[in-house]
């Protein structure tokens, strides 16, 4: 089960036009996933099981990382 946390899927939800809290349901982790692969969308976007593990590397580690750093690999991959 993938669990993105709860400060990010307020982000996601905001950004999908959802408005309850807590955590993505299966409905909404398909959208997103829809969202990050769609051909509207850039190249070489992660897609939802890369954003959740990417995410929890980002908030665990022992330095707040904005952002502005992590939102490009997002989008990209690759970090270009």
């Amino acid at each position: 089960m993938i669990t993105i946390p709860s400060a990010i899927a307020s982000l996601l939800r905001f950004r999908l036009g959802l408005i309850k809290s807590g955590p993505l349901t299966n409905r909404e982790i398909e959208k997103l996933n829809a969202f990050l692969l769609s051909d509207g969308g850039l190249e070489n976007a992660m897609d939802v099981s890369t954003l959740d593990g990417f995410l929890c590397a980002v908030l665990s580690g022992p330095n707040v990382i904005m952002p502005s750093e992590w939102m490009r690999w997002v989008w990209d991959v690759y970090g270009r």
